[in-house]
């Protein structure tokens, strides 16, 4: 016997949950599919040289990161040195400017990222 419990309908103990329908036969076994994905492992693979440009990067990704925490607590460095308003005020200062850098530097090194291109065209 079911019952409703608000506005749903409440099965009875041992009643058997229904089963879900199986899966689509699994496109893994197409071989149109492991050929697009050998072409695209051949033509999209991370050659040397991004490899070697990604790891020049590295060191300014690291300092981005480092200076964008550093300038979301101006008001903590002030509060607990109980720096004076005029401190503090030029601290702020300082991390809304330091932020819009931060902000444009990520924005050319992302275009740097889309512009990239291997040196197989020299």
């Amino acid at each position: 016997m079911t019952t409703s419990a608000f506005g749903r309908r409440v099965t009875p103990p041992g009643a058997a949950a229904p089963r879900r329908p199986d899966p689509p036969h699994a496109a893994e076994d197409d071989p149109r599919l492991e050929a697009l994905r050998r072409e695209m492992a051949k033509t999209h693979g991370e050659d040397v040289a991004s490899r070697g440009w990604r790891r020049d990067q590295e060191l300014g990704r690291w300092l981005s990161w480092f200076a964008t925490f550093a300038l979301l607590m101006p008001g903590v460095i002030c509060f607990m040195a109980h720096a004076p308003p005029a401190v503090s005020g030029v601290l702020e200062l300082t991390g809304l400017v330091g932020g819009f850098v931060l902000r444009r530097a990520r924005t050319r090194r992302l275009a740097a990222i889309r512009a990239w291109a291997p040196d197989e065209f020299a």
